[in-house]
């Protein structure tokens, strides 16, 4: 998975020759480049699961961010990943189908797609 220079897609790469094979511009997720950007924080859940993070910035200059579940192979996007965290970088997928995040309380906490 990789995220252009422009922050305005992110796209899939075959191994090892490295095409892509799926690519989701941010406009696919909703939104207009310069309303928001795709985020280097994201990655691969599992095989068939990957996480493409959208940042962005209010009126009042407060930071946002939302996650969104993508199939790797075709670039369809499944939904929107509820997975609370201090901040966008707050986010570890392991490829076993969880991730890793921290608490309010700042303790490590491993999370799976069914729960």
């Amino acid at each position: 998975m990789t995220v252009d220079h422009d922050n305005t897609d992110a796209a899939f790469h075959s191994y090892p020759d490295g095409a892509v094979v799926a690519r989701v511009p941010i406009e696919a997720l909703g939104y207009e480049p310069f309303d928001a950007f795709v985020e280097y924080a994201g990655g691969y859940v599992d095989d068939s699961t990957a996480v493409v993070t959208v940042a962005g910035e209010t009126e009042d200059e407060e930071e946002w961010f939302e996650r969104y579940l993508v199939d790797p192979h075709t670039g369809e996007i499944r939904r929107r990943l509820d997975a609370p965290s201090a901040d966008r970088y707050d986010f570890e997928p392991l490829g076993d189908g969880s991730w890793l995040s921290t608490t309010d309380d700042g303790r490590l906490r491993r999370h799976t797609l069914e729960g």
